[in-house]
């Protein structure tokens, strides 16, 4: 299975300021000053990311609570992607407040198909709600992503998530737009094959239920505003 939809802009802080600069001869004199607000910007996102709750995949020794289950997935990202972050259904996320509610965790992207992702989790529903890289992030509400569910004392398989991005879009004011977009893919018997030889004990000891995540967006989503200095 495979589906895929396309976002809509969404831009950074550092994208409406450069969206709201003066007349063009002024911003040749501030492309630097552009650069450093963008490099800023960056650090300042990858210091909330590395402080956030990055979550760990689950050892042999890992007990679960009656209430927990097990996520399994690979998320693989285009380059300009390296992170993600998931929340709680329900969890009302927008552009303007995303930094100030709280996440269910993080994670870097899947480098290979046996980097996967084995993470312990709460029973019930997720979605992802921010995808970001080192030049921005992009904001997706719970009904314009990807959610998936989670059965306490399961390992829950919800298929194989691809972060794609389209080339730069100008959108004026020496600044242009990435959009991304979610695709998702029923891998079960390569994930099967890949607990056998990484985690040999995880399904002796937990039973595997395959529920493949939704993509709700159809058209709308997000994107990541970026400097053209810096594309």
């Amino acid at each position: 299975m495979n589906v895929t939809s396309w976002g809509k802009l969404l831009p950074t802080v550092a994208g409406r300021a450069l969206q709201h600069a003066p007349a063009q001869g002024v911003m040749r004199r501030t492309i630097k000053a552009s650069y450093m607000i963008r490099m800023l910007s960056s650090a300042v996102a990858a210091l909330i990311f590395t402080s956030s709750c990055t979550v760990q995949n689950i050892g042999q020794k890992t007990e679960l609570s009656e209430d927990e289950g097990i996520l399994i997935t690979r998320v693989y990202c285009a380059p300009n992607i390296n992170w993600f972050e998931f929340y709680e259904t329900g969890t009302a996320l927008s552009n303007a407040n995303h930094m100030f509610v709280s996440k269910a965790g993080s994670s870097g992207c899947s480098k290979n198909s046996s980097d996967l992702k084995t993470i312990r989790l709460k029973a019930g529903g997720y979605f992802i709600g921010v995808v970001g890289g080192g030049r921005g992030s992009g904001v997706l509400s719970e009904g314009r992503s990807v959610s998936f569910q989670v059965e306490a004392g399961k390992a829950n398989y919800i298929g194989d998530i691809r972060i794609n991005t389209s080339k730069p879009v100008d959108t004026g004011f020496n600044a242009s737009t990435v959009y991304f977009s979610f695709s998702v893919e029923d891998s079960e018997q390569q994930t099967i094959d890949a607990l056998n030889a990484d985690y040999p004990w995880l399904l002796a000891k937990y039973e595997l239920v395959t529920r493949i995540a939704k993509n709700k967006s159809a058209g709308a989503g997000a994107g990541m505003t970026r400097s053209k200095d810096i594309l």
